[in-house]
């Protein structure tokens, strides 16, 4: 793994990091699961989730579609362990280390590329989007989600204070002051 194809490479594979990423994928799943409703993939599928961090979502994947494999590419092996950790769903999961500007992978192979908070953090995207379009089958889907802190909701909890102000007005506003 080069710093150039990684440049947050120690702030991914740190254990906070890791945390993190669990309770995003807990707080933004509830959204994101209907985007995958209008793909109306059903059956025998092949997933690729790259990018695949430490395999949360890819676990999501496989409780969704129950005939599917899938496997989860990342660059960094102690995320991947940490993936493994989660089982491999009767052998329908596999984890391989990867480097998404060139994968290991047979040209039109997955019915299903997902891509999720991995472009804004890598440079020269467009070169990854090449790599994915190789290796979707065509008519296939491509789930692209950048980053993007509009999707978290909060629940009110508390009459007349709305927590989904409060992170748009105050969180996002303090993360842009400081770039």
């Amino acid at each position: 793994m080069s710093k150039p194809r990684n440049p947050q490479a120690e702030q991914m594979g740190d254990e906070s990091m890791a945390r993190n990423l669990a309770h995003q994928a807990e707080a933004i799943w509830p959204q994101e699961q209907r985007l995958f409703d209008r793909y109306r993939l059903e059956g025998p599928i092949e997933i690729l989730d790259l990018g695949c961090g430490t395999g949360e979502i890819t676990r999501r994947l496989a409780q969704r579609y129950p005939q599917s494999r899938l496997l989860g590419i990342d660059i960094l092996e102690e995320n991947l362990a940490r993936a493994r950790q989660g089982g491999d769903f009767g052998g329908r999961v596999r984890y391989a280390q990867g480097d998404a500007f060139a994968l290991d992978c047979a040209d039109a192979r997955f019915d299903l590329v997902t891509c999720r908070h991995m472009s804004q953090a890598v440079p020269d995207f467009p070169q990854v989007l090449a790599e994915i379009t190789r290796v979707l089958k065509p008519g296939g889907w491509l789930h692209l989600l950048s980053e993007d802190y509009g999707m978290l909701r909060f629940a009110a909890t508390e009459p007349g204070f709305d927590p989904d102000r409060f992170w748009l007005d105050n969180a996002i506003a303090f993360l842009q002051s400081i770039g």
